[in-house]
């Protein structure tokens, strides 16, 4: 068990940007301060060979200005996926945040958490690592003074394990998450479209043609079932749209585990063998197939997956009781990503 602290770059105004490599058992991790981001994970296939198993720029300059920007592997905020219009009310004061996604506010806004330099901090005696970062009243058009952080941190258990946590002096929205890209084939030698997908939610949010959610609806009959096992790519074309694809959040009512969180998801790569299960506290999952990646190599449509465990989109102004965070409170969230092996894999 190990964490080692590098110096990953510096940014145009010479801030220094810090890597931190984490490594556990057979599992290696590293996450730098730009964007609390996870530019890499590395975990072994049936035969024991360690690939990466994440989509993203591993460089400084290339996840500040690289194309495509994605949001690969970083920490969303203040609020992650959608608010309508960029704006919402609370109490009797109406906010207005940038609309960078169309007529809406994606992920924060133009300068997101995903483009700030985080603080990092090895935790002593782990293989862990805690990014803060203080983001000032008025930030992307947010009220209050939010204090923010996210551990990362490895077990033996082989788990990737993410907590989040954070304050505020008045209230406002808040919803963090991650948007982690991920291809269990190794080293991204394939399409995510193979890769097998369980999912306990019974339930999604249907969408308009700008990704807002107009309620919520059963997964029963459609495309967006996976009670039981399916390809990413077996029914992906039944969902139509432009870009088309998974773009999508579950509901997680579903399969409460013992430890409190919330069965999300079980994936698994037939080629490679590698499996991934995900667990969170977070009301909702987005599904998301890398529809919009269109680059070179890896970055290709559906070179990638996202599980954004995450409040609903636009619940600021449709279930705001998920992101609204009260100053003397704290917001706080857990999502446990746990890696193995299948028994059979296709030769």
């Amino acid at each position: 068990m190990s964490a080692i602290k590098s110096i990953f770059g510096k940014l145009p105004d010479g801030r220094t940007v810090h890597s931190f490599t984490l490594s556990c058992g057979s599992i290696k991790a590293t996450v730098v301060e730009y964007g609390a981001t996870l530019i890499s994970l590395q975990t072994p296939d049936t035969t024991g060979t360690n690939e990466e198993i994440t989509l993203c720029h591993r460089t400084l300059p290339d996840l500040q200005t690289g194309l495509p920007q994605c949001y690969y592997g970083a920490t969303i905020g203040r609020v992650g996926n959608r608010i309508a219009d960029g704006t919402f009310n609370i109490g009797e004061t109406k906010y207005q945040c940038p609309t960078n996604n169309g007529p809406n506010c994606l992920h924060g806004g133009d300068v997101g958490f995903d483009k700030r330099l985080w603080s990092g901090e090895i935790v002593q005696g782990q293989a862990a690592v805690t990014f803060n970062l203080e983001s000032p009243d008025g930030d992307q058009g947010f009220p209050g003074e939010i204090r923010a952080a996210v551990t990362y941190s490895l077990t033996s258990e082989n788990t990737l394990r993410l907590d989040y946590r954070a304050t505020t002096n008045k209230p406002t929205a808040l919803a963090l998450t991650n948007h982690t890209y991920w291809n269990l084939s190794g080293n991204c030698r394939e399409k995510v479209l193979e890769h097998k997908f369980t999912m306990p939610a019974s339930q999604y949010l249907p969408i308009d043609e700008t990704s807002i959610p107009t309620g919520i609806a059963s997964v029963e009959n459609t495309p967006f079932d996976f009670r039981t096992t399916h390809t990413l790519g077996e029914r992906i074309e039944d969902i139509g749209g432009d870009p088309g694809g998974y773009d999508h959040c579950y509901v997680n009512i579903d399969a409460t585990q013992s430890d409190g969180l919330k069965e999300v998801a079980y994936v698994e790569c037939i080629s490679s063998g590698r499996t991934m299960h995900v667990s969170s506290d977070q009301p909702g999952v987005q599904l998301y197939t890398g529809n919009y990646l269109d680059g070179k190599g890896a970055h290709v449509k559906h070179g990638g997956f996202c599980l954004e465990t995450q409040a609903f989109p636009d619940a600021i102004n449709q279930w705001p009781v998920q992101v609204l965070l009260q100053p003397g409170e704290e917001w706080t969230s857990t999502t446990v990503h746990t890696f193995g092996v299948c028994s059979t894999i296709k030769k």
